[in-house]
This record gives structure tokens, sequence and C-alpha cells, in this order.
């Protein structure tokens, strides 16, 4: 998993899923909240194989396994639940990489003040700003696919791994010559690698050619600006940007030749 571990999903599945047999020869109605909750975890997982989205028909039939459970095997349920609980207590911290990695007390210790938090975790959220305070509009490629960490700049940065399958075709394999060919139209203002990484030996070799320099770097982080685009250059905000496209439409002008 890219953004959990193992036990995430909970243990109640283990615990009550044989009841949902039970359930199956029950009433009519939990016969077919079960069948219902199955089809659609099925179909869900044939379009979606993310844990996220198949929460909610699994939770479609905790009702009807819950209720076999009471009915049919009251004591045998109980112990069930209880363990069942236990474990998601004992697995919480596989829930998400910041519980993981270094806890929720590092959190409370920092009092609100997160800049070495951010630092050490997310060195891309502060070369970001750093981007953004040297260019009005700046257009960011993260180079490293290991580390998209892209939301953030609400559509000003790129990735190169499968969230952008266009960019990761484009900017594939470490040859320089051919990254460098492949940058120059795309019109980016900076790009942040990080040292170490596979995609650094190819990129600092590419990008040096195209005249950029580092400026900054953070815990393994280094943001490289480039020298302003040529007006061939292609503006990917611009380009994807479908709403504007198709929704904005510029005023006519005013016929006493007020704004």
């Amino acid at each position: 998993m890219y953004e959990s571990w193992n036990g995430v999903s909970g243990f109640q599945w283990l615990a009550l899923g044989g009841l949902g047999l039970l359930a199956l020869r029950g009433r009519r109605a939990l016969t077919a909240l079960v069948a219902l909750g199955l089809a659609w975890f099925l179909i869900q997982f044939q379009l979606m194989a993310y844990l996220r989205y198949l929460t909610p028909p699994l939770v479609l039939l905790l009702p009807a396994l819950a209720i076999a459970a009471s009915e049919r095997a009251r004591p045998l349920g109980a112990v069930l639940a209880v363990l069942a609980v236990a474990g998601n207590l004992a697995m919480q911290a596989n829930a998400n990489w910041v519980l993981r990695d270094f806890g929720v007390a590092d959190i409370l210790r920092a009092k609100g003040e997160t800049e070495q938090l951010v630092a050490r975790v997310a060195p891309e959220l502060p070369l970001i700003e750093r981007a953004r305070a040297r260019t009005a509009r700046p257009r960011i490629l993260l180079a490293d696919p290991e580390r998209p960490f892209a939301a953030a700049c609400g559509g000003c940065a790129f990735v190169r791994n499968w969230y952008d399958h266009e960019l990761k075709a484009r900017l594939a394999g470490d040859e320089p010559d051919a990254l460098r060919r492949a940058l120059q139209p795309l019109g980016f203002s900076h790009v942040i690698l990080h040292r170490g990484s596979a995609s650094a030996s190819a990129f600092e070799p590419a990008l040096e050619a195209l005249g950029a320099v580092p400026i900054a770097h953070l815990n393994g982080a280094e943001l490289w600006e480039l020298p302003p685009a040529p007006p061939t250059a292609t503006d990917l905000f611009e380009q994807r940007d479908l709403a504007r496209q198709h929704f904005h439409r510029p005023r006519p002008p005013s016929s006493t030749g007020n704004p």
C-alpha cells in the first residue's frame, strides 16, 4: 500500500466474516443487505482497488453481520468483537504515515511551531514557498516520482509519476540529453530534486544544460531555478485548466469605455 500498512482495514472483517454465512440463512432483509454489500464490494474492487473506496460497501455489511452475531452466536460474537477492537487499537498506527513514521507526540511537542517538523517530513513545502516568493506564477516540477507532494501548490506544481501519465511518459528514462529536450518546451520555472534519488542523477545534467541553478536546499531536497521560458513554451497550467476553457467568458468591452 502507498498510504497505509498491514492491518489498517480492521480485524472486524475477520472476526465477523464467517457470520456472514449465518446472516445469509437468516431473515430476508439480512440476506438482501449482505448480498447487496458483497455485490457492491466486488464491483467497486474491479473498478478501483483502493481500500478507502471499498469501505462504504464493507460498512453496509456491518449491521447484518452484527445482527447475525447477536442472534446466532452471541457468546462467540462478544469474544470476537473484543478481539477485533483490541487488534484495531494495536494496529492503529498503521493507518497513516503520520502516525507510523513520527507519531502524534511529535506534533504535540511542537506546540504549533511546526517548521522543523515540516522540514523533516515534507521539505518540498518550504521550497515551494521559496519558489512562489521569487516568481509570480511558478510552474514547479517535483522530479522524484516517489515524492509527488503537489497538492499544497494549488495547481502550480506537477509530478512525473502515475498521478500524471502524460508527464510520466514524456519525462521517462534517465538519459540527460533526452530529459533536456523533453523539459525545454514545458516551461517549468523550478524543479525540485532529492539528493541521492535515481531521478536526481539524470535531471542534474539536464537542468545544467538548460541553464538552471540550485537556489535552495533543505533536508535532501533541492530547488533549481530555470531561466525564463521561451514564448513558445507550453503553459501546462493554462493548457489543463478545463474550467477556464469551458466556462470562463471574457467580459465584452463597455460602451462607455469604463472597465
